[in-house]
């Protein structure tokens, strides 16, 4: 996120005159605003409106109240944001061979309906799945309880034999696990968990290549 907020503003300063230090002053606030509180406080289903939101507060903060020059900023983030997006090497094989053994396979995601819509399409992912919850379309996501439910429900899995994969220890290992459900952790920097964490993975992996071969055994 914050890679691509920079690149945005290297796209824009030339075409709106910012100089240097006005440029090194507002990428330090959007630093700020992407890992503090603000960013986090916005409605995760409209990152449109997000994205706008930090980008103007970024500027107002030194100084600078210009929402064309906001709505720029904001544009080229969507731009340089979904350029990057890629899925997880290996991923697709993983999910395919899981699906021809015959295990029945969710996709769970927070974020904006348009947004996860694109992704799946663009990826082939909707016949992979046999359900697909999208925070943006139900109106909750993780880490409610209800959408790991939801889940289950539309599987028709109990919670004994279900595992969640992710990368977020909180949405994607501790909410599921207080429901029963295993709780797998894609740690690929493999860095472990974060001192002073109280969440304690039932599996972690590199990568989720690993996966198949592990259910295998």
């Amino acid at each position: 996120m914050e890679e691509d907020f920079i690149k945005a503003l290297e796209s824009v300063q030339q075409r709106c005159a910012l100089n240097p230090q006005e440029r090194d002053h507002i990428e330090r606030r959007l630093r700020d605003l992407i890992f503090g509180w603000a960013y986090r406080a916005y409605d995760r289903g409209d990152m449109k409106t997000a994205r706008q939101s930090v980008a103007t507060a970024g500027l107002q903060r030194v100084g600078i109240v210009d929402e064309s020059l906001a709505m720029a900023l904001a544009v080229a983030y969507a731009r340089h944001r979904d350029a990057r997006i890629a899925l997880l090497p290996g991923a697709l094989d993983t999910v395919r061979r899981f699906k021809a053994d015959g295990c029945a396979l969710a996709l769970v995601t927070n974020g904006s309906q348009r947004t996860q819509r694109m992704k799946i399409e663009r990826f082939g992912l909707e016949p992979i799945f046999d359900a697909i919850l999208i925070e943006g379309e139900l109106g909750f996501g993780k880490p409610d309880p209800r959408v790991y439910e939801l889940a289950l429900s539309r599987l028709g899995q109990s919670r004994a034999e279900t595992w969640m994969v992710g990368d977020h220890l909180e949405w994607d290992v501790a909410a599921p696990q207080q429901l029963g459900i295993y709780g797998v952790w894609v740690d690929a920097p493999g860095k472990g968990v974060p001192r002073g964490s109280p969440v304690r993975p039932d599996m972690t992996v590199r990568s989720i290549t690993e996966l198949h071969s592990v259910a295998a055994g």
